[in-house]
């Protein structure tokens, strides 16, 4: 079994994740917009087919809130079509989502356009497939399976490099907290995004999490900004039937060479 865990798509925003027929800007984000679809439906292509797709939320970036400058689909309507394009091109069975940050999903009169766009892909064995955190058991004939957990965001984030497997931890402390009080199952694999860098964290055989990379590329307004790493991509999990531990697989976007400005100064 092949599940690909991808979020922060952004679709609608100059940097995210844009179907050809809503791609637009200047022409250099154009080109970079059709570079990361191509190699969506690469992706999908050489690492697939998938049984199933788990979002990690903000499929879409919403409609400028936080910079009207970079929103390139300005109607939600249309926003959420290109969202849907852009999930239905992954051909998975079935599609599970989280919701996302306020800020990016939810218009200025209430409408959640990431559950909106869950909506198009509701099944009969998944009829409610948008929630604020999922728990999913994955069955293993003659094993006790796996619990997948999953949520948009982690309860807290840190830019310093040798911290940055506190937020997964954290995680994984709360659920086990929970699981004490009889209100969660306990979890093997945990998947966080929003923090648009990826770490892995855990106990080898006894529980893994993962913060996931974004498809949103850095070159926004707010990513010219950061001092800390960035990751881009996405990645898949490998279930298998013998009941070894799931194999993650990253798979990297690689991002163009920043440019930098160097300036030398001769002293005086």
């Amino acid at each position: 079994m092949k599940i690909l865990i991808a979020g922060d798509m952004h679709t609608g925003s100059l940097a995210g994740l844009n179907p050809p027929a809503y791609q637009s800007g200047p022409r250099d984000k154009v080109r970079k917009q059709m570079k990361k679809w191509v190699w969506w439906l690469e992706l999908i292509e050489h690492h697939g087919p998938f049984d199933m797709h788990i979002n990690t939320g903000d499929v879409i970036d919403g409609l400028g809130v936080k910079d009207g400058t970079e929103c390139i689909i300005p109607d939600p309507n249309r926003q959420i079509e290109a969202a849907i394009e852009c999930i239905k091109a992954i051909k998975a069975p079935e599609n599970l989502f989280v919701a996302g940050t306020r800020a990016h999903t939810i218009t200025r009169d209430g409408l959640e356009m990431d559950k909106m766009v869950a909506n198009e892909f509701k099944t009969a064995r998944t009829p409610k497939n948008f929630k604020g955190q999922l728990f999913i058991h994955i069955d293993v004939p003659g094993h006790k399976g796996w619990e997948l957990n999953v949520r948009h965001a982690p309860g807290s984030r840190s830019g310093v490099k040798s911290t940055r497997a506190m937020p997964i931890g954290k995680e994984r402390d709360a659920n086990v907290e929970w699981h004490r009080r009889g209100q969660e199952p306990l979890g093997d694999l945990y998947f966080r995004g929003h923090l648009h860098y990826s770490y892995n964290a855990g106990v080898p055989g006894r529980w893994q999490g993962y913060i996931l990379p974004s498809i949103q590329s850095p070159d926004t307004k707010y990513g010219r900004i950061l001092s800390r790493g960035t990751d881009t991509g996405a990645g898949y999990l490998t279930i298998t039937k013998d009941g070894d531990w799931p194999i993650w697989t990253p798979i990297p976007y690689q991002e163009e060479m920043v440019e930098v400005l160097q300036y030398t100064i001769p002293a005086t």
